[in-house]
C-alpha cells in the first residue's frame, strides 16, 4: 500500500515539545544466532568469515529503544505515530519499531526511513507532516539512531561511518514551544539556489542559528544573513544534526533552522522550527 501526500498529515500543526539525546556507551553481546547467519552471508559474497569479528559487541536499535523507554516511561504512550530514522543499519537483523510498539502503551502507526543517510531525519519529519490522517492523540515521536558497530574489513563509507552509539528523540504535540517544524528537500539544486533556499527558510523563520555541516556553511555564509552557526556533533552520520539541535534548543529560544547538504547526493535538506 502506498501513502500519498496530504496538505493535513498526522503532525500538521504540531510543534516540538522535546528533543532529548543519548548516548550509550560499552557494548552488548551479539546474540549466538549471528555468527552462523553473518558466516553464511559472507561466504554467500565469497567473502572470509571469522567468529572473532563479532568479539566487539554492539548496539542494535531495539536495545536502545528498551533503554530509552524505560527512561522516558509514557512518553512512547499514546502516539499517533512513531518514525525511526537511521543513516547506518542495526548491528543486527531486528524489529526495532515493532519493539516499541510492542513496549509502548500504544502507537497507532509505526515505521522506518533508512538508506537515506543524513537526510533520514529530515524525511522523517517530513513524512509525519504529509502522511497519514490526524490523529486522536495529537502526539508524534520520531527517533533518530545511530549504532557504531561493523564488521572489521568492511570499507564503510565516511558519511554513514558512526563513531557513537547515538539516539535522539523528538516529540511533536500540541502543547510544544520549540516551534513549528517546516521541511523542506530540494534534489540537484543549483549552488544559486541552494544560497535562495537557505535565506529564504532562515528568513521566514527569523532564525537566530543555523545547525549546518561545513559543506554547507560557504552556501550560508553567501546569504549575508546573520546568526549562530552550530556545527552537527561529528562522528554521528545520522543523529549529529539533531543531537546539536537538542543543545541549541537548552540555549537559545530563538527558532533554529537545521540543514543539510551532500553534493554527491545532491539532497538539500532544510527544517525550520517556527516560532
Amino acid at each position: 500500500m502506498y501513502v500519498g501526500p496530504s496538505a493535513t498529515g498526522v503532525a500538521t500543526g504540531l510543534r516540538l515539545s522535546l528533543v532529548h539525546h543519548s548516548t550509550f556507551t560499552g557494548k552488548l553481546p551479539y546474540d549466538e544466532y549471528n555468527a552462523p547467519y553473518y558466516s553464511d552471508l559472507w561466504r554467500l559474497f565469497g567473502l572470509p568469515w571469522k567468529d572473532e569479528f563479532l568479539a566487539g559487541g554492539r548496539w542494535c536499535f531495539d536495545d536502545m529503544i528498551d533503554v530509552l523507554t524505560g527512561r522516558f516511561g509514557s512518553l512512547f504512550d499514546d502516539l499517533d505515530m512513531a518514525v525511526l530514522a537511521h543513516a547506518v543499519p542495526d548491528a543486527e537483523p531486528r524489529y526495532a519499531m515493532p519493539r516499541m510498539a510492542e513496549t509502548s502503551g500504544g502507537i497507532d502507526t509505526v515505521f522506518g526511513v533508512s538508506d537515506q543517510g543524513a537526510t533520514a531525519g529530515f524525511t522523517a519529519l517530513r513524512l509525519a507532516g504529509t502522511t497519514m490522517p490526524r490523529g486522536r492523540h495529537g502526539r508524534v515521536l520520531v527517533v533518530v539512531m545511530d549504532q557504531a558497530a561493523a564488521i572489521p574489513g568492511l570499507d564503510v563509507p565516511a558519511a554513514v561511518r558512526a563513531e557513537h552509539d547515538s539516539a535522539v528523540l523528538m516529540l511533536l504535540d500540541t502543547a510544544g514551544t520549540l516551534g513549528t517544524p517546516r521541511v523542506r528537500q530540494r534534489a540537484a539544486p543549483t549552488p544559486d539556489q541552494i544560497v535562495a533556499h537557505l535565506r529564504a527558510e532562515a528568513e521566514a523563520a527569523a532564525a537566530g542559528a543555523i545547525v549546518c555541516g561545513a559543506e554547507l556553511q560557504p552556501f550560508w555564509e553567501a546569504t549575508g544573513l546573520s546568526a549562530d552557526v552550530i556545527e552537527p556533533v561529528a562522528g554521528m552520520p545520522g543523529t549529529g544534526h539533531w543531537a546539536a539541535l537538542a543543545g541549541v534548543v537548552e540555549s537559545t529560544s530563538g527558532p533554529v533552522v537545521v540543514a543539510d547538504y551532500r553534493a554527491g547526493s545532491g539532497y538539500l535538506s532544510t527544517c525550520a522550527f517556527h516560532a
